[in-house]
């Protein structure tokens, strides 16, 4: 199997009926050189039977035993076994753009001194827009700015180089960070000056 481009990561947890519109978002992009890992969070759902019936080899199923509170732990442990140099986080009830993928990888191919890049997100309720979330813009004082001002980044949103990630200690899975794991992570990142 050749090396993918990017690894797409979906931590997932008993919601198998909104997951199979998640991956279909990832098989529908126009770079085609992804592998999708999903970790499944101990779910009592379909959840696995909706992960393979994705005849595609790209689609890979893990599964998180014993299962944890949050989705730092489903992230680490995707981010050890991506093939890919760039992840790209996608929660199981987000779908991608087709263009996704291959705009982000251009980009962190153009900025070697970027850890990640982030891009507005699109809310849609019952089909419809609701509101766009645009995040960033970079700055030289993002550190600060993370740190004393608020969360500039979402998950959702991110596609970051896996040896940044992996440098960090990636997302920390301490209980105290719960719901909070990400912006931490883009603290420490931010610090490192990616």
């Amino acid at each position: 199997m050749v090396e993918p481009a990017v690894t797409v990561i979906i931590g997932t947890y008993n919601r198998a009926q909104l997951l199979s519109d998640a991956i279909r978002s990832v098989v529908a992009q126009t770079l085609p050189d992804w592998e999708l890992l999903v970790v499944d969070n101990g779910s009592t759902d379909d959840t696995h039977a909706v992960v393979s019936g994705f005849r595609d080899e790209r689609v890979m199923y893990i599964r998180n035993e014993p299962p944890t509170g949050s989705c730092a732990a489903p992230r680490n442990i995707a981010a050890r076994r991506a093939r890919g140099p760039y992840l790209a986080l996608l929660d199981d009830d987000d779908i991608f753009y087709p263009e996704k993928l291959r705009v982000c990888v251009d980009v962190l191919r153009e900025h070697q001194e970027a850890s990640l890049v982030c891009h507005a997100q699109q809310v849609v309720r019952d089909g419809k827009p609701v509101s766009i979330s645009r995040w960033g813009p970079w700055s030289p004082d993002m550190y600060e700015r993370l740190l004393y001002d608020r969360n500039y980044l979402s998950p959702g949103a991110v596609v970051i180089r896996k040896d940044a990630l992996i440098a960090v200690g990636g997302f920390d899975t301490r209980e105290e960070y719960l719901g909070c794991d990400d912006y931490d992570l883009w603290i420490r990142l931010a610090r490192t000056g990616g």
